[in-house]
């Protein structure tokens, strides 16, 4: 069993049974999330008399993303195969 602990957002605890393995193959994957807010205002005023003033409508758009990079590591030991997954870490294998 691997177990990956997030002390803080730099650091990454990996706890494995295994104390040697050959790594079969690697994933890297993004997983990218949007937001958008929309907000309108505006478009009031008055007429009196033949004259007065009309607001212009203002619309305002605000966009954004965030990607997250994640890790698949498998692995086979002389016991067991196994996979380790990291999310949100874009763990580094030296071929």
């Amino acid at each position: 069993m691997t177990t990956l602990t997030l002390v803080n957002k730099k650091q990454l605890y990996i706890s494995m049974e295994v104390t040697s393995a050959i790594i079969e193959k690697v994933e890297k994957w993004d997983e990218t999330s949007f937001s958008t807010t929309s907000q309108v205002s505006g478009g009031g005023g008055y007429i009196y008399q033949g004259s007065g003033y009309i607001s212009p409508v203002t619309f305002t758009t605000t966009t954004s993303s965030q990607t997250t990079r994640h890790t698949r590591i498998y692995y086979k030991s002389e016991t067991k195969s196994d996979a380790l997954t990291a999310y949100g870490f874009d763990l580094e294998v030296i071929e």
